[in-house]
């Protein structure tokens, strides 16, 4: 029999039936529409893409009521809690408000529309594929990827506009940065309309994790597509297929790009080589593309610059090395190639800002500690700022904050967040967020306020002038809210929206009702029937405490997940049956032996598709969110 997840139910009021157990396709896609967004017009502002504008520079410059004393105060009004929505999956991106509402995307393929001042739910929609990012509101539209596709839904009914063919094929690929649209006006005379340019990365996390051969042949690229119909325009490799034959990989996308109107240009970061021992100018770059259709030059690589390159030490290649504790090779080969190779992508989303001559500058952070600016014309360096300490783990990771004045950012190892002069490369204060690994967790700032969210989960505000620390504060008085695994805080309606683990929190000054709403505590699940699979607390760190796990043909497996990250159980097998219930957000070919559902903490799902197995075969099993995540099942007679 299969089981479905077990989940606590919370808020109830706000809660909805599931809407369906798997979408393969837009067209199987299932809406519900309930209650109404809250009024459009606020003086607190939208915040209606990742970075918050085009630019990314993650700041709020409507917001005159919460300042450093007021930030001292937040407490929640309100949370969003997937599954008590009717859906699952827990929260990595930076939350989007506009038109009223917020807009949030699960790792599930849950898409949830909900009020932005009461946090009622208007309409949530399943997309089958997890959404690793943030979503983007533009022209009555809400943009997300999802799985190896981009979508386009209606932003009031949440209804599938459509839906892109697939966005690569290459094993290991994934898309991690997240979409941004590209609006040109249309020409007066009439000779050219008014277009919407989708651009979307492709990064290849999977790749890197993978065998030597999976990296070996992964190249980095992006897609252009029609924002009105889905179709894909074109797409282009990081590095030129000219040169492949040389060795050249990696170089993906996982940064989100910034767009500038007046050049039509994105610029956008690039990853590491996949082959350390030749590394293509393309890797470890900020690349400058025309996004302009109405130009010859439409999709290509106008323009780049070298950041600092990995290192590759040949004697060190057979060396043990352990970048996270709990995972060493060949289950995380970080960097994959030799020991201390530096793997100093440009990760965290770019900056745009302008000088006092009116050139426009880019600025990114790099995971080899340093803040990167660059003249946008010549993509010539004006400085390069070393922040923090050069490691695999960043370094910056995080994309940054700009407020007019000064950037703001995080570094991973330690944990600490810096102000800095973009225009003269000083440095401002150095403050602690003292959670250890600050990885991937973006900084937004607002009125005099910078904010971050910990490893924890907790919501942190600091002066924007001296660093002083300000709040500290849980997220949820009810439960555990789940690691965070790269949210954002996103500042509008003169509300602090945060995201983290399994949650959706706003936050404004003394709080109000609902701040946890007197939820009972995350219950821990019982033991079900059958083999079982767990994950403890930290396992995202130090991996599965079922390593291996014996079960009959067709017997009952269930994954019992007791850490605060989401996780999942999914074969490394690619011979799955297209026409599995669970296959459809694959392409053809790609669809795992077996596989669960992502869940969180206190949550168990069943692992479907014991009855394909082989009795005395074993096959390997990970975490799609945590590839580290690993173990081994042993198939028995039934």
């Amino acid at each position: 029999m299969t089981r479905q997840p077990r989940r606590l139910a919370l808020l109830g009021a706000l809660a909805l039936p599931a809407l369906i157990g798997f979408a393969p396709t837009a067209s199987d896609v299932a809406t519900t529409a309930v209650p109404a967004c809250a009024p459009a017009e606020h003086p607190g502002g939208e915040w209606r893409v990742q970075g918050h504008d085009l630019a990314n520079t993650r700041h709020q410059p409507a917001e005159t009521t919460i300042g450093p004393d007021e930030a001292a105060t937040l407490e929640p009004v309100w949370e969003l809690n997937a599954s008590s929505a009717g859906g699952s999956g827990s929260f990595t991106g930076t939350p989007v408000i506009s038109g009223g509402c917020l807009f949030s995307g699960s790792t599930a393929g849950w898409v949830f529309a909900n009020n932005a001042d009461t946090g009622e739910l208007v309409w949530a929609t399943s997309l089958g594929r997890a959404i690793n990012n943030s979503v983007a509101v533009h022209g009555g539209k809400v943009y997300a990827l999802t799985g190896l596709r981009a979508v386009a839904l209606d932003q009031a009914t949440g209804a599938v506009r459509w839906e892109s063919d697939f966005i690569d094929d290459q094993d290991g690929a994934d898309l991690y940065g997240s979409p941004v649209v590209a609006s040109f006006p249309a020409i007066a005379d009439g000779t050219e309309p008014a277009r919407d340019i989708v651009f979307v990365g492709v990064s290849g996390g999977g790749a890197e994790l993978g065998d030597e051969e999976a990296r070996h042949a992964f190249h980095g690229a992006y897609t252009l597509l029609d924002g009105a119909t889905g179709e894909i325009l074109t797409k282009r490799y990081t590095i030129p297929q000219e040169v492949w034959d040389e060795g050249y990989a990696g170089a993906g996308v996982w940064a989100t790009p910034a767009f500038d109107p007046a050049s039509g240009h994105v610029f956008v970061g690039t990853a590491n080589p996949f082959q350390p021992q030749v590394e293509h100018d393309h890797a470890n770059s900020i690349l400058k593309i025309d996004v302009d259709p109405r130009r010859a030059t439409f999709g290509d690589i106008v323009g780049h610059y070298k950041g600092s390159g990995d290192t590759f030490v040949a004697a060190m290649e057979d060396v043990p090395c352990v970048d996270i504790p709990g995972n060493p090779p060949p289950w995380y080969p970080q960097g994959a190639g030799a020991c201390m190779d530096a793997d100093l992508d440009f990760g965290a989303s770019p900056n745009l800002f302008t000088a006092e001559d009116g050139r426009l500058l880019v600025g990114e952070g790099q995971k080899s500690g340093e803040y990167h600016v660059l003249d946008a014309e010549t993509m010539e360096a004006e400085h390069v700022t070393l922040l923090g300490p050069p490691t695999a783990l960043g370094g910056i990771v995080g994309s940054t904050a700009f407020d007019g004045a000064s950037v703001y950012g995080p570094v991973s190892i330690g944990g600490y967040l810096w102000s800095l002069d973009p225009f003269g490369g000083t440095p401002g204060w150095v403050s602690p967020v003292a959670d250890g690994l600050h990885w991937a967790h973006a900084v937004s700032s607002a009125n005099g306020v910078v904010y971050t969210i910990d490893v924890p989960g907790f919501l942190r505000a600091y002066d924007a002038g001296t660093g002083m620390p300000l709040l500290a504060n849980p997220q949820s008085e009810a439960a555990p809210v789940g690691a965070n695994l790269g949210g954002g805080v996103a500042i509008a309606r003169n509300t602090v929206y945060a995201v983290t683990g399994s949650r959706v929190v706003a936050h404004r000054p003394g709080g109000g009702d609902g701040g946890g709403g007197g939820e009972p505590p995350v219950p821990v699940p019982g033991v079900p029937a059958g083999t079982v699979i767990a994950a403890h607390p930290s396992s995202f760190a130090s991996g599965y405490t079922t390593r291996a796990a014996v079960v009959p043909v067709g017997g009952e497996l269930t994954f019992v997940n007791g850490d605060l990250a989401p996780h999942d159980v999914v074969a490394f097998s690619a011979d799955g049956s297209d026409d599995q219930p669970w296959c459809g957000p694959f392409k053809s070919g790609d669809c795992p032996l077996f596989w669960s559902e992502l869940i969180g903490l206190g949550e168990s799902t069943p692992v479907l598709g014991t009855d394909h197995l082989t009795a005395g075969q074993t096959y390997d099993w990970y975490c799609t969110i945590h590839p580290s995540m690993r173990g081994t099942l042993v198939a028995v007679d039934g």
